[in-house]
């Protein structure tokens, strides 16, 4: 697996940077597109790194942010809604929240509201969906906020 970060908030090159994420995937012969950031600061920043943004096989989007979304909508024209667990080719899933009041538990984790309920919900549906299985890696656009909520993640994350 190869992955390459188009766009993210920081950058200490030439590359663009920008409040959004954007992630370049290569797995199994397979090239993703996870998110495109907000503007076309994406394509810019994959020229510059030889990546082809015209190889991608498919897109993904994290969730519906503009800062992850925005420049999907300018790029692309076909778009399908994936409301269940679906293989997208060998050995690439999208699991889909499936975590009950999930916008209230985000709200009290004091994550942006209506985005996700946080890491450890999202890893305990990914273990549920397959059978308890170990989760051994995780990357995505989270919206934390500071050093210190990042480290009692991943705390939480070693004692799983």
């Amino acid at each position: 697996m190869k992955i390459q970060v188009l766009i993210e908030n920081t950058t200490n090159s030439d590359l663009t940077a920008e409040h959004g994420l954007s992630v370049f995937i290569e797995y199994n012969d397979r090239k993703i597109l996870l998110d495109a950031g907000t503007s076309s600061a994406f394509k810019d920043n994959a020229g510059k790194m030889n990546v082809d943004i015209s190889s991608v096989d498919f897109c993904a989007l994290s969730h519906g942010h503009y800062d992850h979304s925005g420049a999907f909508a300018r790029y692309l024209e076909d778009f399908i809604f994936i409301d269940k667990p679906t293989e997208l080719a060998e050995g690439i899933y999208l699991i889909p929240h499936s975590t009950d009041g999930l916008e209230k538990i985000g709200e009290r984790a004091k994550l942006y509201k209506k985005v996700n309920g946080g890491i450890v919900n999202i890893i305990e549906e990914v273990k549920a969906y397959y059978n308890d299985r170990d989760v051994y890696a995780f990357f995505g656009g989270l919206h934390m906020k500071g050093k210190k909520m990042m480290w009692r993640y991943a705390h939480f994350l070693t004692l799983r």
